[in-house]
């Protein structure tokens, strides 16, 4: 790889890098790890922790608030504790603004680049996804392949 090309690729993932490190300093009791919009794998090679992905619109919440009650998986390195009170999400700068996001509660945690990184009670984000249902939206995690990492 040429030196201008490593240059750009550490730069492009210096975010994640440090918002990896900054996961593994402040997760509470093995708190469960999303990523909302932008969909990079490197966030699991980074934090070497299981994370759930999802898209940033009305589904991609339901789908998350669904799969935190069903989808169980644990790695060699991380077992999450899916029945804790809250999770991680990062989630990029675009998908913050968009209104089913914007409207849940959340303790902002840090923002490196694009990415923020918050903390969310899961009781918030359960009661937002059973009013995005009511409103006529529905999920489509199990109508589709979802990461097994």
């Amino acid at each position: 790889m040429s030196p201008i090309r490593k240059l750009a690729d550490t730069s492009r993932q210096l975010p994640l890098r440090n918002i990896s490190k900054l996961i593994l300093d402040i997760r509470e009791g093995r708190e469960t790890l999303a990523m909302i919009g932008i969909r990079k794998p490197s966030l699991h090679y980074y934090s070497r922790q299981i994370v759930f992905y999802e898209p940033n619109t009305e589904e991609g919440l339901i789908n998350l608030s669904e799969r935190l009650n069903t989808d169980r998986r644990e790695n060699y390195e991380d077992q999450p504790d899916y029945q804790y009170k809250s999770l991680l999400v990062v989630i990029d700068e675009y998908s913050t603004r968009r209104q089913q996001w914007s409207k849940i509660n959340h303790q902002k945690l840090g923002k490196f680049g694009i990415y923020n990184l918050w903390r969310i009670q899961k009781s918030d984000l359960n009661k937002y996804s059973k009013f995005l249902v009511k409103s006529g939206y529905k999920s489509d995690w199990e109508n589709r392949k979802v990461e097994k990492f």
